[in-house]
């Protein structure tokens, strides 16, 4: 097998930028999606139903869709709800952020149980 196309600068520098913007959006996803998990999973734990019902309506919901149709949803639609178009990249930090922040909070809810 001929892998000598892998030893391509042009590749190479196609290949790491990628790898630099995966680094990014994971980074500032992780960090925006423990912040809200944190609270929603505290909201999760709150007596009062005005804040328990919402928190667990969000993380059943959002744990409940495929991550790809979040992405879709915050590319393509909603910018057309807010108003004004996403970059890829914010598009990708929201939809990664929000989906993460349901995963965190159960973890966090299952951690404080």
């Amino acid at each position: 097998m001929n892998l000598g196309w892998l030893l391509n600068p042009d590749i190479l520098n196609f290949l790491a930028g990628g790898l630099g913007m995966t680094l990014a959006l994971a980074s500032i996803s992780i960090v925006l999606s423990f912040g809200a998990g944190m609270l929603l999973a505290l909201g999760r734990l709150a007596r009062p139903a005005w804040v328990r019902i919402p928190a667990t309506i969000y993380i059943e919901g959002m744990r409940a869709l495929p991550v790809f149709l979040i992405i879709l949803f915050a590319y393509l639609a909603l910018p057309k709800l807010i108003g004004f178009r996403l970059s890829p990249f914010v598009a990708g930090v929201v939809a990664l952020s929000t989906f993460t922040a349901a995963l965190v909070a159960e973890i966090i809810r299952a951690g404080i149980l």
